[in-house]
């Protein structure tokens, strides 16, 4: 569980139209919840056959090709490398409303969105 004392959060993701996620959906919220009262970290490899297929490569020179880019994915608890969710400032929101945080501050850039909650 989630617990906050004071202070603020800060939650910055990219923004998929401006990365190799843009081919992929916005992950529901839904989903996110059911990953975090699973306690789902990084060893999951729930999304890998999506990341493999809709991933850019072209965006994402440090991957490789296709071959070198799954080697690195099914690594991905030592390489944190995998967007496992896709996020819009909508599904942020969510996130914070869930925890009893107000948004007090939210933007789109070009590459990132960027959000700001307090507790309410």
């Amino acid at each position: 569980m989630c617990e906050m004392v004071g202070g603020v959060i800060l939650i910055i993701a990219p923004r998929k139209q401006s990365n190799f996620d843009h081919n992929r959906q916005i992950t529901k919220f839904e989903h996110i919840l059911d990953d975090y009262n699973k306690n789902i970290d990084e060893t999951d490899l729930t999304h890998l056959d999506e990341i493999l297929k809709l991933h850019d490569l072209e965006m994402d020179p440090p991957a490789g090709n296709y071959e070198q880019f799954k080697q690195r994915s099914l690594d991905n608890y030592k390489n944190r490398c995998l967007h496992h969710h896709v996020f819009d400032l909508e599904v942020m929101e969510k996130m914070l409303y869930y925890f009893n945080l107000k948004v007090i501050y939210k933007e789109q850039t070009n590459g990132n969105y960027i959000m700001i909650g307090k507790r309410m």
